[in-house]
């Protein structure tokens, strides 16, 4: 919403916005507070008058509102077919409507003009950042690459912090089977024990609710003894061994997975609200123990292979629970309660050495003073310490030895043991005394709540960190190489159009990207004729700019030998591509050799959009003067054909590239060669340049402001 006249004095100051909002974001975590930042930039620093961010949900196919700043009453979710945000969520391009009442899909009424660009994540389009002005035609080619850099920065921002929550939830896992395993070795009521395992477990996987059943052999049956967040409390009921998912896991042993449990042949007919539903066996040793179960009534919840590794590994604590328990009551029947409980604890010790040997995260334990008793694997591997470097001595001593981190390591440690849990992002020293991003959680270690010590688990988030210093630099440098591209391509077109005696010309190149795959040459050959031609690599993005930038030169190279033989040309280039290069790309075009002295033009059609005769009669004629042969590149010993066109005074010539007819509405329409035909004839062309002017004129009204999905190249020569 830049004037031109102040937009080079407003440059320093976006810029200066954008990397203050580079650098707020990187420091935030959670994905809301990503958007809202945002959102309050773009309205509060920026300046535009109504900002929203919508995110797409995937399974409902709704945009929800994440953040919105300027309206009053912000609509959300926005359906398919509402809003002026739906087009780039569909072609992944920022769209500008200069004049938002004349679209039907517009929703506000505020009116005026808006700007909606596309958030892209990983390769797809997540979101859309809608910035809206009460002025009609508001914003400038500014506002695009303001607004552009913004959602980069922001697809950036909350894929990181998608990532970030990915490893959260992790850690999350981490702790509730920690904090199980501690409550484990004080049991006492088992039921109560095995109701948290299941809440933990439900939570953790997004379902319903949940159920725990135990095996009783001796009646064949399996006795419901916790019932979570179900539409009714099944606890007490019993199911037969061989009915439903329950009796499938224990005759299968092994998970179980029903989509749609009310179509299931075998579903049991009270539990009436369960779509989906997962099942796993309990296990300790060869004995099967009971059956763990979660469901959804949700029709958009998919379980997936994590939700299974997550209710395994719950699905042993609860074995694990339910062996210790009954190592508990044996215990107490033969008053040896002390004895077993040390048996126990011993066993809860051995699976935490198990655990602690095959965990993917650095896991240390150390006693109520800081020193460390055990230091798995991967923290050898994280930190450079043996274990037999570290067991003894302080922790603090060997991931806190630097200013920066001691303090805060020693502060950690006196409240995971005075006040339980931490959990937290920061650094710690490696054994060369490097830091290291982490993610640490610590857990206090209690038996009889007496608290012996504490488990820290450290998750290595360098390369996280790193990954996004690698993402921003490499999208930054992509930019400047493609906009530098563009400018070496641009130096090749004709910068000064030769001015011959009767004849008028104009030229003009609109690429589509920062690169072009269109080109042209008008040059004075050595004979005196005239050269002109105009071509259109198949393709985009680097590649096609390349081979643009080759053929043009190969085009230079043989003009002057084949300046009367238009067809010639084309097959000696074609030949050179073929015999010379594994180029695996063609290249469509049209050469004319125009005779300034006799007006004869010569021309050849190598696959191109037909080159436009209008005579100079009233009322004017079009002759069309087609293809005569495939692309340039496409088939060895090919040839065309050549086409001779006698100039008369007031004739006009016009060559084009597909990027006109195929010109596309924010409907789906293309301009199309009628179009280009009527324009031609509604008009009276005074010069080369009016005749240019009028037909990228109809073009620009057509389109209503869609982005150019083609370059266009457009050539125009008015014989006097």
């Amino acid at each position: 919403m830049l004037s031109d006249k102040t937009l080079s004095k407003e440059i320093p100051l976006s810029s200066d916005i954008l990397f203050k909002l580079s650098s707020e974001l990187v420091q935030l975590i959670d994905e809301i507070e990503i958007c809202e930042q945002v959102i309050n930039r773009l309205h509060n620093s920026l300046g535009y008058d109504y900002v929203a961010l919508f995110l797409i949900d995937e399974t409902k196919k709704v945009r929800n509102l994440i953040a919105s700043a300027g309206f009053e009453n912000p609509i959300t979710p926005l359906l398919p077919g509402q809003g002026l945000s739906e087009k780039p969520f569909i072609d992944g391009k920022l769209q500008y409507t200069p004049d938002v009442t004349k679209k039907e899909s517009y929703h506000y009424r505020f009116g005026g003009s808006e700007v909606d660009v596309p958030i892209w994540v990983d390769n797809k389009v997540l979101g859309v950042i809608v910035a809206e002005s009460k002025k009609k035609n508001a914003f400038t080619k500014h506002d695009f690459e303001l607004l552009t850099a913004v959602t980069q920065i922001t697809g950036l921002a909350i894929e990181k912090s998608r990532i970030f929550s990915h490893e959260r939830h992790r850690v999350e896992t981490l702790e509730a089977l920690g904090l199980t395993m501690t409550e484990i070795t004080g049991v006492r009521d088992l039921n109560k024990l095995l109701e948290k395992i299941v809440q933990r477990a439900v939570a953790l996987i997004g379902a319903t609710g949940g159920e725990l059943g135990l095996i009783d052999d001796e009646n064949k049956e399996i006795n419901i003894v916790v019932s979570h967040n179900l539409d009714k409390d099944y606890v007490g009921t019993k199911q037969k061994i061989d009915e439903g998912l329950m009796g499938l896991v224990a005759s299968t042993r092994k998970p179980e997975f029903i989509e749609n449990y009310l179509e299931w042949s075998e579903k049991i007919d009270n539990y009436e609200s369960i779509y989906s539903t997962f099942g796993v066996p309990l296990i300790i040793g060869d004995e099967l123990l009971g059956i763990f179960t979660t469901v959804s009534s949700d029709h958009d919840k998919q379980f997936d292979t994590d939700d299974l590794k997550i209710l395994s590994m719950f699905a042993q604590q609860g074995a694990l629970a339910i062996d210790s328990t009954r190592y508990y009551e044996k215990s107490l029947q033969e008053n040896q309660e002390r004895k077993l409980l040390l048996n126990e604890v011993q066993k809860q010790n051995e699976y935490y050495e198990t655990l602690l040997v095959n965990s993917p995260v650095a896991i240390v334990t150390a006693d109520i003073n800081g020193i460390v008793l055990s230091w798995n694997p991967r923290a050898k591997l994280l930190f450079g310490y043996s274990s037999e470097e570290t067991v003894g001595k302080p922790l603090d001593d060997l991931v806190g030895n630097h200013p920066e981190v001691r303090k805060e390591a020693e502060q950690y440690t006196k409240e995971v043991i005075s006040a339980g849990q931490v959990m937290v992002t920061t650094k710690r020293t490696r054994k060369d005394g490097s830091l290291v991003d982490v993610e640490l959680l610590a857990l206090p270690i209690k038996i009889l709540n007496e608290t012996l010590g504490f488990i820290a688990i450290y998750v290595d988030i360098s390369e996280l960190k790193t990954i996004e210093r690698e993402l921003i630099y490499r999208n930054e440098t992509m930019a400047q190489q493609l906009i530098l591209a563009g400018e070496i391509q641009s130096s090749f077109l004709t910068r000064n159009i030769p001015e011959l005696p009767g004849l008028q010309i104009s030229a003009n190149l609109i690429p589509a990207r920062e690169t072009s795959g269109d080109f042209y040459d008008i040059r004075l050959l050595d004979n005196g004729n005239l050269a002109i031609l105009i071509a259109d690599v198949v393709g985009k993005g680097v590649g096609a700019a390349l081979f643009m930038s080759f053929c043009w030169s190969l085009f230079r190279m043989f003009s002057n030998e084949y300046s009367d033989n238009p067809s010639k040309l084309f097959f000696e280039i074609n030949q050179y591509i073929l015999n010379e290069t594994e180029i695996n790309q063609f290249v469509t075009a049209i050469y004319a050799n125009l005779d300034p002295r006799t007006g004869e033009l010569t021309i050849s059609n190598a696959g191109h959009c037909p080159l436009y005769h209008i005579t100079g009669n009233d009322p004017k004629e079009i002759n069309k003067y087609p293809t005569s042969g495939l692309p340039i590149g496409v088939e060895k010993h090919h040839r065309w054909e050549n086409n001779k066109i006698q100039l008369q005074s007031n004739d006009l010539i016009v060559f084009y590239t597909d990027g006109i007819i195929e010109a596309e509405n924010k409907r789906g329409g293309f301009f199309g060669e009628k179009k280009l035909d009527e324009c031609i004839l509604k008009y009276h062309f005074d010069s080369a340049s009016d005749a240019s002017k009028m037909i990228i004129q109809d073009i620009t009204e057509y389109v209503e402001g869609a982005a150019n999905r083609d370059d266009i190249a457009l050539i125009t020569l008015l014989k006097e």
